[in-house]
């Protein structure tokens, strides 16, 4: 078979980048839909919800994790016979 057997086809370089570009533009869309489509569960907890808008991608139980050890700290940090409770 010889390259001059008229079955490849000949496209312009025009059509390709066209292609090309279109199709990058539908994967592009398509990741953003997938993207946004999956936003994280934000926590009951005001403050395990502000660490999580204020850190990028943190999960919900990371973060209540977070917060239940840090109230846990302040509670062993306080001094003996201590009324304040925060």
């Amino acid at each position: 078979m010889s390259a001059s057997s008229g079955a490849e086809a000949i496209v312009p370089r025009e059509k390709v980048d066209a292609a090309l570009r279109s199709l990058n533009e539908a994967l592009s869309a398509e990741r953003t839909r997938q993207w946004g489509s999956k936003e994280p569960q934000i926590s009951d907890d005001p403050e395990a919800a502000h660490l999580q808008k204020v850190g990028h991608d943190i999960p919900k139980t990371v973060a209540e994790r977070v917060v239940k050890e840090r109230r846990h700290r302040k509670l062993l940090e306080m001094p003996p016979g201590s009324n304040k409770v925060n």
